[in-house]
């Protein structure tokens, strides 16, 4: 709001949330108080056999960090696995992994509000989604990254494809889709156009989390994230080569090693590439998150939000069978855990260049906690599991496959709606965004109108027989009260 010659001007903007416009939007994520978290053995385990938001984290095991070989060998929350069961290893660091709708709610608490409904527990995907976390810490918000709440209500916004409706009265927040909330929102007509104040703004420079025609995950530049989503410049020099089965591309692995080739198997619908692994040839699973494009000249949606990398490792069983399998668990990128290739700081450089500061994560990575889940073992299409040997595991997508001297085979969970991809017949694209309006972002329409109202901007405007969507309203108060002359700013719904 602005005040001029004793005018108020007021915008109001249509985005996807009040909440971030009527309360702490400056604030900063790490400074607010999210409260502490029970690390205790008792606790722990009793996290592993539930989920949100009957828990507010879950203490699976991690992995933080690398061996001098480069290997990943060092776990948080690292269990012993015996016949029936399993259990965390003496003076292993329990390592809280905080769902993502903890802190979700939690905020809305506050910024104080009262949630009053959100239906994104509903969905069991959404309640097993939880941060990777690798801070030694109990402090919920110093897990967090660096954001303010502004940013991360976007952002889950976004991701979610959710809106937050307030009620400033009773001072309540509803979380629900954007699609639910759509499809019963009202429609407003706006018969009391101006026609000499029309303008239309060509290739505004504007980007709506409401059309998610093209969606694409923020990945940093990291070499997982390289082959999760090879770069479409580089897939466009490659061919691709369909075999039947998987198996059926291990005897071109020699052959054609480092060939352009992208080599899709028909039986999983999996596309993978030949890899060099000490020394041998062998298959890597590629582009299984990729982006969703629908239109060349659309908008890009790009989630901060993003799959954490997931590593398939080898466990032995503590017991007298000499059994091993395979097992996935998330790699916490973000962390201070201490390895064998770290040496401590010497005093001198201490003096010189000061105590270095923790940095705070700029990215939320997340993974699905999948519970107690069998050993993969064996060579099968894909591998089975071991009903006696469990551990808790988790996952950002439906495959993984494993490749270490003694053990190269698939591994698939059963579960295939808990994934984090976004094409596919269970990806986030077909099951929460797809069915999105779709907003034209290129062209601007900015209508005055005449209204003795205040409306509200996320409703669905009728000017003239054509749908808009409204990006703000500016009302002009006076000293006798609202003026009558409303200016808008709208973009065509196709």
């Amino acid at each position: 709001m602005s005040v001029e010659d004793n005018i108020a001007k007021i915008q109001i903007v249509a985005g996807n949330s009040e909440l971030n416009y009527l309360s702490g939007s400056d604030k900063r994520l790490r400074e607010l108080d999210f409260g502490t978290c029970d690390t205790s053995l008792e606790t722990a385990y009793t996290s592993l056999n539930q989920a949100f938001p009957d828990m507010n984290f879950v203490c699976t095991p991690i992995f933080t960090n690398y061996d001098t070989s480069g290997n990943l060998r060092y776990f948080d929350n690292q269990m012993n696995i015996t016949t029936g069961g399993a259990s965390f290893i003496q003076g292993t660091y329990i390592s809280p992994q905080p769902y993502l709708l903890f802190y979700v709610e939690e905020l809305v608490k506050i910024l104080g509000y009262k949630l009053q409904k959100n239906t994104l527990r509903e969905n069991k995907r959404w309640c097993r989604l939880f941060m990777v976390n690798g801070y030694r810490t109990t402090s919920f918000a110093k897990m967090l990254p660096d954001w303010s709440v502004d940013e991360f209500l976007d952002e889950i916004e976004k991701f979610f494809n959710c809106i937050f409706l307030v009620n400033q009265t009773d001072k309540t927040v509803q979380i629900i889709s954007i699609n639910s909330f759509y499809e019963n929102s009202q429609t407003i007509c706006l018969e009391d156009i101006k026609d000499e104040d029309i303008i239309k703004k060509y290739d505004a420079d504007e980007e709506l989390s409401v059309d998610y025609d093209n969606v694409e995950f923020d990945f940093p530049d990291i070499e997982d994230y390289k082959y999760s989503c090879i770069n479409p410049e580089v897939l466009s020099l490659c061919t691709t080569k369909t075999y039947n089965r998987f198996l059926d591309v291990w005897p071109m692995l020699d052959s054609e090693f480092d060939k352009r080739y992208i080599y899709h198997t028909k039986d999983f619908n999996l596309d993978f590439v030949g890899v060099e692994i000490n020394g041998f040839h062998r298959q890597r699973i590629v582009n299984r998150f990729s982006a969703v494009k629908n239109n060349s000249d659309g908008d890009i949606t790009s989630l901060k939000i993003i799959p954490a990398e997931i590593y398939a490792g080898v466990s032995g069983v503590s017991d007298e069978s000499f059994t091993n399998g395979a097992f996935t668990a998330a790699y916490a990128r973000n962390n201070n855990a201490v390895d064998e290739t770290s040496n401590e700081t010497g005093l001198n450089e201490l003096i010189k260049e000061g105590i270095p500061e923790e940095e705070a994560p700029d990215k939320i990575y997340v993974a699905l906690y999948m519970g107690y889940q069998g050993l993969f073992v064996g060579a099968g299409e894909p591998t089975a599991q071991y009903k006696d040997y469990k551990l808790p595991m988790s996952a950002t997508d439906t495959y993984y496959y494993i490749n270490t001297d003694n053990f190269n085979y698939l591994l698939k969970f059963q579960d295939e709606e808990l994934t984090l991809q976004l094409s596919g017949n269970q990806g986030l694209y077909e099951t929460f965004y797809k069915n999105n309006l779709k907003i034209d972002t290129r062209t601007e329409y900015q209508f005055c109108f005449l209204a003795k109202q205040i409306y509200d901007p996320k409703s669905i405007f009728l000017i003239r027989n054509k749908r808009y969507f409204c990006k703000e309203l500016h009302y002009i108060v006076e000293m006798n009260g609202l003026n009558d002359v409303v200016e808008g700013t709208f973009y065509l719904i196709e």
